[in-house]
């Protein structure tokens, strides 16, 4: 009989990384899942599910011996400090994206791992690339703490990770959004939504937005895991939905399949990434075989999660 492959998740009771546990569990594969809280979004069923161990533990603080009872093939490294507070500072960044990054490395080199998949993020572009399309090969210059720390940890993947046989995979995605992630613009959105509430639209509604279902998310990664006996040795891929929709047409959206009366607003307010966002998806469905969702399919699907008939 053969043996269940088993890989090593960190962020596991996060919002991506409970998704992706579940995801893993349900091929039949097992995991070792590594976050600091006792649950946090994990399931009750994930957590009673034999093939699955839950190691409560701060990966800074993690020993290279505290994974010795486990056979592990590969690590999604989705431990990430998320840009969710204007009070972190570049220390913060650093340590949560660049610091965990360098430790889970080591993990890979030590174990030898066959494959170390990263999930950076589109923010790497913090300015309009002059193609107006985010290509693997557009010229990355972040404008901030969170899109300059996991750019630095892509670049140390492939510096440390160079001479050994660990496959590295990065996936860089666009705005997540899923039914446990609570900010964002289709949270928000569906917030005021469903309390018939005016929803007020930046850069007057008319910036385009590549958003990503969490389920699509999570089978990226598995598939990226799957096919990476098939890859280089060093792998990018840019991820996104299927489409780019305007952020005012993404609000009608989910006003209409709610049946909110909530009067939508273009603001003459802008992001600081006043851009629009289109990304060249055409690698992830020629090498990974991977056709994503469109922002409405996917839409749709949270709004189904969240027990709305639609």
């Amino acid at each position: 009989m053969e043996e269940m492959e088993t890989f090593l998740i960190t962020g596991a009771t996060g919002f991506l990384g409970s998704a992706l546990v579940e995801r893993v569990l349900d091929d039949g594969y097992s995991v070792i899942g590594l976050g600091r809280k006792k649950q946090g979004f994990l399931s009750n069923n994930v957590l009673r599910n034999k093939n699955f161990t839950l190691l409560q533990k701060d990966l800074l603080s993690i020993k290279l011996d505290d994974f010795e009872p486990f056979k592990i093939d590969g690590i999604f490294h989705l431990v990430s400090q998320q840009p969710s507070s204007q009070e972190l500072d570049y220390r913060e960044f650093y340590d949560g994206n660049v610091e965990s990054s360098l430790k889970a490395i080591e993990l890979a080199k030590f174990y030898k791992y066959k494959f170390f998949i990263y999930i950076s993020s589109i923010s790497i572009f913090g300015k309009k690339p002059d193609t107006n399309v985010i290509l693997e090969s557009s010229c990355s210059i972040p404008t901030n703490y969170y899109g300059l720390t996991k750019y630095h940890a892509e670049r140390l993947l492939e510096i440390e990770l160079a001479d050994a046989k660990t496959k590295v995979i990065i996936l860089r995605f666009p705005s997540l959004f899923g039914k446990n992630h609570l900010g964002g613009v289709v949270h928000t959105f569906y917030q005021l939504a469903k309390n018939n509430k005016q929803i007020d639209v930046f850069s007057s509604g008319m910036r385009y937005r590549s958003l990503l279902y969490v389920q699509d998310a999570a089978s990226l990664l598995l598939i990226s895991a799957q096919k990476n006996a098939n890859l280089s040795p060093f792998e990018i891929f840019n991820c996104g939905s299927s489409d780019s929709v305007k952020m005012i047409d993404i609000a009608k959206t989910i006003t209409k399949l709610i049946g909110s009366s909530s009067t939508i607003i273009p603001v003459d307010k802008f992001s600081p990434t006043d851009w629009d966002v289109f990304i060249d998806i055409s690698k992830i469905k020629k090498k990974l075989c991977f056709q994503p969702l469109s922002i409405e399919q996917g839409i749709k699907l949270y709004l189904k999660e969240l027990g709305h008939e639609v």
